[in-house]
């Protein structure tokens, strides 16, 4: 399943909501809200970051969910470094621990 989104900030909560209603009868409660978590991560990085459309896929079987963020920019995620009073620039390394 694949979804073009615009490249604005209510694209996450939209990616979140249609990621969660395809995959929900493959995930517990548990692994759901990671899912709501990661995505909200992934496509926000694409929005903040990336250039052009947001191109989500979503692959699910009982216990397991695959996610695919692309946009337009030819530059791929970075993890970063960032201090503790830091409000941004955790999500790559969340979605590394967490995936």
């Amino acid at each position: 399943m694949q979804r073009e989104l615009a490249p604005k900030l209510s694209a996450v909560g939209e990616a979140r909501h249609w990621a969660v209603a395809r995959c929900a009868d493959a995930l517990d409660e548990g692994g759901r809200q990671v899912l709501e978590l990661l995505i909200s991560e992934v496509v926000a990085n694409a929005v903040l970051h990336g250039r052009g459309r947001v191109m989500v896929a979503v692959g699910c079987v009982p216990g397991e969910v695959v996610v695919a963020v692309d946009d337009d920019s030819p530059d791929p995620p970075q993890v970063k470094t960032v201090g503790v009073e830091a409000t941004g620039g955790r999500g790559v390394a969340l979605v590394e621990a967490l995936a």
